[in-house]
């Protein structure tokens, strides 16, 4: 849907949270729904919330978008690696 022609990934923990942020180079998307009905990212909202998380959709019509995808990840008391110290190169 978008024509881009890149896309950019970036995954990381930081401080007890994951990131997950997408940028593309397309034609962005429209800040209203594209047609009656449409509910694509208010479906992903919810979702990102009942997990306790959250979702941000940034676009630049027509010169690309950017979703950010935010979800706490538990600290394991069990003996386990702390994501933060795994992710410190």
């Amino acid at each position: 849907h978008s024509r881009g022609t890149k896309v950019h990934l970036l995954i990381a923990i930081d401080h007890g949270e994951l990131q997950v942020v997408i940028e593309d180079d397309g034609a962005g998307f429209p800040t209203v729904p594209a047609r009656p009905g449409s509910n694509g990212m208010r479906n992903m909202r919810e979702r990102m919330e009942a997990l306790g998380g959250g979702i941000e959709f940034e676009t630049s019509a027509p010169n690309g978008a950017r979703v950010v995808l935010r979800l706490p990840v538990p600290h394991r008391d069990h003996g386990g690696t702390d994501p933060d110290e795994v992710c410190k190169g």
